[in-house]
């Protein structure tokens, strides 16, 4: 007969969660999303900055 201590020692089983590849994807995707409005306000302050007509694709 198992005792109630040597149930909770033992961790628990490890099931495979459904979720698992979109926890990590999220953050990747998070990521590029900041990369690339990073890259895009960058040339903006470019263009500023030289005294030119700011535009989204040179």
């Amino acid at each position: 007969m198992p005792n109630a201590l040597s149930s909770w020692a033992t961790p628990p089983q490890s099931t495979h969660s459904s979720l698992a590849p979109l926890i990590l994807a999220v953050p990747f995707g998070v990521g590029r999303l900041l990369l690339g409005v990073f890259v895009l306000l960058c040339g903006w302050v470019e263009d500023v900055a030289a005294k030119r007509k700011p535009k989204l694709l040179p």
